[in-house]
Order: C-alpha cells, then sequence, then structure tokens
C-alpha cells in the first residue's frame, strides 16, 4: 500500500512536470518547493566566473533574496514606464559595462509582457542568460501567439499565494536543454525541506517588511536593515519539492484558460469605468495576463486613495516598490540610477481580480474610486 502511494506522488509530480513543460513549449521541468526555489535553481546554474544576476528594480523582493541563497550577487537597472518591465536598453548598457553579469532577470511584472524578444537578442551578443519569471503572469501569451516562458534560457513559474493559479505551494524550473535540466535536479535535491514553523515565520516576515519599508520611506539608513532578510528568512523562502502540492496544482492547470479569460473579463471592465480620469494612467500591455488590475495615479493623490479604498472595505495596494536600496550593490549603484522605478512606486496601484471579485463588486468599487478622485468627495458604498 505504501509503495502504490508513493508511486501515485511520483507519477503526479512527474505528471506536473510534463504538463508544465507543454504549457510553455519546452522540453523539461523541474517542479520546486515554490517559485524562489526555481529562481535559486536558475541562478545556481549561471557561471560562477560571472556572479552577477541583473535584476529590474521594480519587482518583489523574493527573486532578490533567491540570488543571495545562490551565492551570486544582485545589480539593477531601471524599467520602462509604459509596462514597468526590465529596459532591454538599460539591460545592454548595463551589460556593455560590467562583464561579471552572467544572467538578466525578465519578469513579467504584473503580468505585463517584457521585452524577451530584444532582451534575448541582447543576452546572447553579451552571452548571458536569460531568465523568464512569469510568477504573476501564467497563461500570459506574447502577440505572435507563443507562451509567455516559452522564450528564455530559463523559465520559472509559481504557484504560492495570490499567484494566477494559487494552490499554495510549489514552482517549476523550465528550459529545453536536458543537460541543465538533470543539473537543477541535482541541485533541487539538495534544498533543506520546509520547516514546521513556517506560518510563524511568515508573520514576522510581514511585521518586519512593512516596519522597514515604512522607515525607510522616512529615512533611507532604515533599508540597510533589509540586509539581514536573506539569513533571516531563508528557511521560509527556500525550501524543497513538496509532493502533495503538484497533485493539487494539477487539478488546477485544467482552469488556467478559464481563469485568464475571467481575469481579462475583469480588467476591461476597470478599463472601461476609470477611463477618462485625468489622474489616472494605464499600462499600455498588448498582450499578457492581469495578476491584479494595476494602473497610475498621480503621487499627490495615491496614499489617500489607498487610505479610502480600504476605510471602505476594499482591496487595494500599492506594491512594488523600487527595491535598489534594499541592498549593498544596489545601494552603491545610487537610487538615481532608476528615475522609472522611483516614480512608479509613488503611482502603482492594484486592484483585485480573482475570484473574490465579480462584476457588480467591480462596478461598486470603481463607482467609488471615480467620485472620490474626480471630486475628493466620498459616497456610501
Amino acid at each position: 500500500m505504501s509503495m502504490n502511494v508513493n508511486n501515485n506522488v511520483l507519477s503526479s509530480v512527474e505528471e506536473c512536470e510534463r504538463q508544465l513543460a507543454k504549457l510553455l513549449g519546452r522540453d523539461c521541468c523541474v517542479w520546486t518547493g515554490n517559485g524562489t526555489s526555481a529562481l535559486y535553481l536558475a541562478y545556481k546554474l549561471c557561471p560562477d566566473q560571472r556572479p552577477k544576476i541583473l535584476l529590474p528594480a521594480l519587482m518583489c523582493v523574493q527573486p532578490m533574496l533567491a540570488v543571495y541563497y545562490a551565492g551570486r550577487i544582485p545589480v539593477f537597472c531601471d524599467v520602462r514606464e509604459e509596462d514597468a518591465t526590465i529596459d532591454p536598453n538599460a539591460v545592454d548598457e548595463m551589460l556593455k559595462n560590467d562583464r561579471d553579469i552572467g544572467a538578466v532577470l525578465a519578469v513579467h511584472l504584473y503580468g505585463n509582457a517584457a521585452d524577451v524578444e530584444r532582451l534575448k537578442a541582447i543576452c546572447k551578443k553579451h552571452d548571458v542568460f536569460l531568465i523568464e519569471d512569469l510568477a504573476q503572469a501564467l497563461g500570459g501569451r506574447y502577440t505572435d501567439g507563443s507562451s509567455f516562458g516559452s522564450k528564455g534560457d530559463f523559465s520559472v513559474v509559481s504557484f504560492g499565494y495570490s499567484k494566477i493559479l494559487d494552490a499554495g505551494d510549489g514552482g517549476g524550473f523550465i528550459t529545453d536543454d536536458a543537460s541543465i535540466a538533470r543539473r537543477a535536479r541535482d541541485w533541487e535535491r539538495r534544498i533543506p525541506e520546509q520547516t514546521k514553523n513556517s506560518q510563524i515565520l511568515q508573520d514576522d516576515f510581514k511585521k518586519l517588511y512593512y516596519m522597514v519599508t515604512e522607515l525607510g520611506q522616512k529615512d533611507p539608513k532604515f533599508f540597510q536593515m533589509f540586509d539581514q532578510f536573506p539569513d533571516l528568512f531563508q528557511s521560509l523562502f527556500l525550501y524543497q519539492r513538496i509532493d502533495g502540492a503538484a497533485a493539487h496544482t494539477l487539478s488546477l492547470l485544467d482552469t488556467l484558460e478559464g481563469e485568464v479569460a475571467r481575469r481579462i473579463k475583469m480588467q476591461d471592465l476597470y478599463l472601461r469605468e476609470l477611463q477618462g480620469i485625468s489622474s489616472v494612467q494605464f499600462f499600455c500591455a498588448q498582450s499578457g495576463v492581469p495578476w491584479r488590475f494595476t494602473f497610475r495615479v498621480d503621487a499627490n493623490r495615491r496614499d489617500e486613495l489607498l487610505q479610502y479604498v480600504r476605510s471602505i472595505g476594499f482591496d487595494i495596494s500599492s506594491w512594488y516598490p523600487s527595491i535598489t536600496e534594499w541592498t549593498p550593490t544596489g545601494r552603491l549603484q545610487g537610487r538615481e540610477q532608476f528615475p522609472i522605478a522611483n516614480k512608479l512606486e509613488q503611482e502603482v496601484v492594484n486592484l483585485w481580480v480573482d475570484p473574490s471579485y465579480d462584476e457588480a463588486k467591480v462596478q461598486l468599487l470603481t463607482k467609488q474610486i471615480k467620485e472620490f478622485l474626480l471630486t475628493g468627495r466620498v459616497i456610501e458604498p
């Protein structure tokens, strides 16, 4: 009986890997504990003699933490204003001037399509790896119809909290190179298992994260406290694959097409309802899949809007901050090197598109937002 259970678990992992590779049009997938662990494998497989990983200045903190876990060095470049993804021109300039960079991370932030075709050509010219991070963009497609994650040397997917498909855990490292996949699988086996106190550590991380972020906005010296985060929270973010999560993920994959269509419908509704407000700007996404409905509000109104929307019981966030000052190397580069990331961190607003929001709820929320931004008045929900 035990052997049958083990065989069933193993077959779920293998089938999940096969389905994920097929979904992205790739040859190989290695199932991992989460997206951060998958990024760890991608970074670990970069050449030791070129230890730097080039990251976008605007993104969540986990991809940066994984750089440290892999024994690499994070460096940053600015993003494009039109879609908040890494700027190919800035990438090209960085690679010309720093031969220690071994890989570029293209994050499809908010579900927007990074310019992977240009990045791929630039990376090939400079002989560095291109890594696609579609943690917020599973199911997205380029304008040529190909899937996000199909073009980089390596691709990384995640099924953790708030992702397009939320299985609670799980991730994947994906490539077309079978020999690299074998090396990745070997490294994955060496990752420690998930600790039993992960929920307590998660709560501690959230408290410290928001506290340091708030303090750093008042005085940047407090950002130096983030230098301790990689060591403090390694067991929270870097852990071995959880086989049971593979079966859960498999059960969700059949719903992906419908979930993407539903999110796009919600996005279109938000767009229609918020058109014509002078203080609102939309990203110019031509393809992709909305992780949340992300737009921009004048910096002098943004935080007021956040406070108001939360006060009437709706979800809203301002992720992500520019994280360059959260590392010694980023501080050495200087904040002035990232004007677009610094601008966007003051303007970004995220509204929910997950199944907890339907058309009626979106219309009620947008009615409140329009009234607040256009007149400064508030209305009863």
